[in-house]
């Protein structure tokens, strides 16, 4: 017969209470039982444990020395158990996120909000770099990726939340203000922000123009959409942007208006090959796709994703 962790229990709990009314308390069993398990802990170890000759149990030299080494062992059992309940329960656990700036200004927060909400001890790392020009993902530097999704990324599988339109913005006092729907001509010599050259959306849309021959007055590129909203809300120009970002902008004096041309904004999730996954970074994905839908809602009661009769090629 071998010692077993029923065997230190009653050890541990005779060691607390000094007695064996109080150690069968602890346990919630029977004073036989706490007894007759401490006699065989003595007998499988070859000493004894207790000096018995006083009211209470009076733990022997011996005694002390084991129990000295049980509550060792018993704080990494506790610190077991306790990593496995936090485990369980997500809590402290750390996730890494990648995510463009366009959707780490929109639909992220509001996601890390509804997560956060379920658990809330859970850790979140935002990296602002751009998943499609970083190997983070595929070297398994990062959880999760949301990205705007032209096309895949090599070694990592997708989850597609959503295809909003591109709308257009300007600010609410500017004499498009009034049209619901704007045509590319409606640009025609209007000063327009545009993002930088090598933007896969700048190129759509340049298409788009110069294709019908018309000519905008470009006079601010920029990286962001929220920087392209921040100069329009300073009536320094038009521009054509994701809805996700505009329609946070939109109560601070910017007009959200549809495009004619339908210029489709994909919406991934994106995670790496072979990386095991967690039940916290389910829940984020999950919460993105909640947060995705919510917009969708938003855009459809605006009047904004309705699908137009032209679609950009």
């Amino acid at each position: 017969m071998r010692i077993t962790l029923r065997h230190i229990e009653v050890f541990q709990a005779v060691m607390a209470s000094r007695t064996v009314t109080g150690a069968a308390v602890l346990l919630k069993t029977s004073q036989p039982t706490v007894s007759r398990e401490l006699k065989r802990l003595e007998m499988l170890t070859g000493f004894t444990l207790f000096d018995r000759s006083y009211q209470q149990l009076v733990p022997t030299a011996r005694g002390l020395m084991l129990y000295e080494e049980v509550k060792r062992s018993f704080l990494g059992l506790h610190e077991i158990m306790q990593t496995v309940e936090a485990l369980r329960l997500s809590k402290g656990e750390k996730i890494a996120v990648t995510c463009q700036p366009a959707l780490s200004q929109s639909l992220l927060p509001r996601a890390i909000g509804k997560l956060l909400s379920r658990f809330p001890d859970a850790r979140i790392d935002i990296d602002g770099k751009d998943p499609r020009h970083d190997d983070g993902l595929r070297i398994h530097q990062y959880d999760l990726g949301l990205i705007e999704l032209i096309q895949g990324i090599p070694g990592a599988h997708s989850r597609h939340l959503g295809v909003f339109p591109m709308v257009c913005i300007l600010s609410q006092d500017h004499v498009l203000a009034s049209k619901s729907c704007l045509e590319p001509s409606d640009f025609t010599g209007q000063p327009f922000v545009c993002f930088s050259q090598n933007d896969p959306y700048r190129k759509v849309l340049d298409r788009i123009f110069e294709a019908r021959g018309i000519n905008r007055n470009v006079c601010v590129e920029t990286k962001t959409a929220a920087s392209a909203c921040s100069l329009v809300r300073e009536n320094i120009g038009m521009a054509i942007i994701n809805p996700l970002t505009a329609l946070d902008f939109a109560s601070q004096g910017l007009a959200v208006r549809r495009f004619s041309v339908e210029v489709p904004f994909h919406v991934a999730v994106v995670q790496p090959n072979y990386k095991p996954t967690s039940v916290l970074v389910e829940a984020m994905a999950d919460a993105l796709q909640d947060v995705a839908n919510e917009y969708a809602q938003r855009l459809k009661v605006l009047g904004l994703s309705v699908a137009s009769d032209i679609r950009a090629s």
